[in-house]
């Protein structure tokens, strides 16, 4: 919020960690802001706001990181998927659809529905 317009911010939902057993969950939220920055740039500011969070690349110990902040999407016009592997992810799916759910029903300029998967 100190850095982007956020227009919205989905729950947070628990999740397992998938290559790491000695982990503790993560929790995972997906929020969608307004911003003119090209990807390339956007992605140096998220990483940025990491490093500002404790993030140490590369991780002392694999698998486990305080944040993580992935560019998953672009609404578009058209919609452009940045991160297939979020998008697709079980973790990230319902915490995405919450964000479209929003941007659709709030008319948010450039939606177009979205090709999730559905389990």
């Amino acid at each position: 919020q100190q850095q982007f317009e956020l227009l919205a911010a989905s729950a947070c939902l628990q999740s397992a960690p998938i290559h790491d057993d000695g982990a503790p969950p993560y929790l995972n939220q997906a929020v969608l802001i307004a911003t003119a920055l090209p990807p390339t740039e956007l992605k140096q500011r998220l990483r940025a706001i990491e490093a500002s969070l404790g993030r140490v690349r590369p991780a002392p110990r694999p698998g486990l990181c305080p944040i993580d902040i992935d560019l998953v999407a672009e609404l578009g016009p058209p919609l452009t998927v940045w991160d297939p592997k979020s998008w697709n992810s079980s973790y990230g799916r319902s915490v995405i659809r919450d964000l479209m759910e929003f941007a659709k029903c709030n008319n948010i300029e450039g939606f177009v529905q979205p090709p999730i998967d559905t389990v």
